[in-house]
């Protein structure tokens, strides 16, 4: 595979990552929230509801929202239409990697930008969160972009970003050359500030902005140590906590806290899951061609087991075109 674009030349060209108003599905975790609220602070989204790969939960009625301009944040959703940015690994090889980049131009996804995959470059899988990617399109589009203290917070917090990176040093601090533009052939751009200063915080800095969002995730209800604060749109209980802690990262930033958490979402549409195997290349290739045939909506790989791929395939009956099953 020839070297990848720039990394401000790859985010920039994904444009709607920057236009104002649009409405967006987040994931049901603690990245989710704060991809969410990021983006309405800044730029004024609306978030219509939440979807975690096993159910879509919408606030406002499906009929009611302009598909074609809702983006899912933290997701990768497998509609050549599909406004979408999110990390998890999806290509079983490099000959797949190149053909999701061709044909899901509209899925902003680390891994596919710089062709890694499941067969040969698990191990340099994307180590951080979907946050740091919208941080960085806006640093792109604004060099004057001020980063408030609890933006660095969820960073360094969401998915675990500065545990992979203490425990996997050496594939971090590769990712971020290659963000800052420090690959051959690339020129540092604007985004470069932001990696750097990644590169050289102290860890006593980076753990008391940890311990700060660890502390509102605690009082929210979520436990003190609790990495994803993962919840179920579907249960009051866990929706609660969520708003809880989301209302604590609005505060802090002076936008709109997510109220409508703490209301049961107006529609609800659970989905088909189911894991294949990814231990071979033969299992790799078998399990993408069965979820490829079966019109799979969302997938990753985890892990080269028995169990490592997962997907989820969209529902025959759905009132969502863009998401419905059409074979």
């Amino acid at each position: 595979m020839s070297l990848p674009a720039p990394f401000d030349a790859w985010l920039g060209s994904f444009p709607w990552l920057r236009e104002r108003g649009l409405s967006c599905i987040i994931s049901p975790d603690l990245d989710g929230l704060a991809c969410g609220l990021f983006q309405q602070r800044h730029l004024g989204w609306k978030i219509k509801g939440t979807y975690d790969g096993k159910a879509l939960c919408l606030w406002d009625a499906p009929e009611s929202i302009e598909w074609s301009a809702v983006v899912f944040l933290d997701l990768e959703i497998m509609r050549p239409d599909a406004r979408c940015i999110g990390n998890h690994m999806l290509a079983i090889d490099s000959e797949h990697a190149e053909a999701l980049a061709t044909n899901f131009r509209h899925c902003a996804n680390p891994n596919i930008w710089r062709g890694f995959n499941a067969w040969d470059s698990f191990q340099r899988k994307y180590p951080f969160g979907t946050l740091p990617l919208l941080i960085a399109s806006h640093i792109c589009e604004n060099t004057d972009f001020v980063l408030d203290r609890i933006w660095l917070a969820l960073l360094l917090q969401t998915d675990s970003a500065f545990t992979n990176a203490a425990m996997y040093q050496t594939n971090a601090l590769d990712w971020l050359r290659a963000m800052g533009g420090e690959e051959p052939l690339q020129s540092p751009h604007p985004v470069s500030r932001l990696c750097t200063l990644l590169r050289r915080l102290p860890a006593q800095s980076a753990l008391k902005l940890i311990e700060h969002v660890q502390q509102m995730a605690a009082q929210a209800g979520f436990g003190a140590r609790q990495r994803a604060c993962r919840f179920d749109s579907r249960e009051d209980k866990s929706r609660g906590k969520a708003a809880e802690l989301a209302g604590a990262v609005a505060k802090e930033v002076a936008t709109d806290p997510p109220d409508w958490l703490r209301v049961a979402p107006v529609f609800s549409e659970v989905y088909q899951t189911s894991v294949l195997p990814a231990d071979s290349k033969k299992a790799l290739r078998n399990s993408l061609a069965c979820a490829q045939a079966n019109g799979v909506l969302s997938m990753a790989i985890t892990g080269a087991t028995k169990e490592g791929f997962s997907y989820t395939l969209g529902s025959v009956d759905s009132p969502i075109a863009l998401l419905r099953r059409t074979t």
